[in-house]
């Protein structure tokens, strides 16, 4: 019986790498809970100051182009909640999904503290600088996935 010396190594090596997709799933997975979180804690605690009108919608300079109801947080945060019940379900065998789920999550609580600062003047257009970070940070990976498949 022949036995490959560098094997056992490779072996290890493996295991190191599920092990470390591991904990950074867990760690995609707790920044994606906490980004929900955030989002849930934002808007109860302020509903009551903002005004009937809020931002719906955002154009491609990052200011509003159409105004509507309160009732969107509630629609953003609701979306949000599904979309991670859904990705946490998907990621229990693809570990790259969590990593999906986390950025998905803090890009949508950074849409809702934006729309919320707008809301009440604070701001007049999200920044377009941490918008298209956070989407590179989304679609670069995604593209990545895509090519070495």
């Amino acid at each position: 019986m022949t036995v490959d010396p560098g094997s056992a190594g490779r072996q290890n090596v493996g295991m190191l790498d599920a092990a470390v997709l591991e904990s950074l799933r867990y760690v995609c997975l707790a920044l994606a809970a906490l980004s929900n979180l955030f989002t849930v804690v934002l808007i109860a605690t302020t509903w009551q100051s903002l005004p009937r009108s809020i931002p719906a919608h955002f154009g491609i300079t990052g200011r509003p182009d159409r105004w509507g109801g309160r009732w969107h947080l509630l629609l953003v945060c609701a979306i949000q909640t599904v979309v991670n019940a859904a990705m946490f379900l998907a990621s229990q065998d693809q570990p790259f999904v969590s990593y999906f789920q986390a950025m998905i999550g803090v890009l949508m609580a950074y849409s809702v503290w934006s729309t919320i600062r707008i809301a009440k003047g604070e701001a007049t257009r999200l920044n377009p600088l941490i918008l298209y970070g956070i989407l590179a940070l989304l679609v670069v990976p995604a593209m990545f996935q895509v090519l070495i498949k």
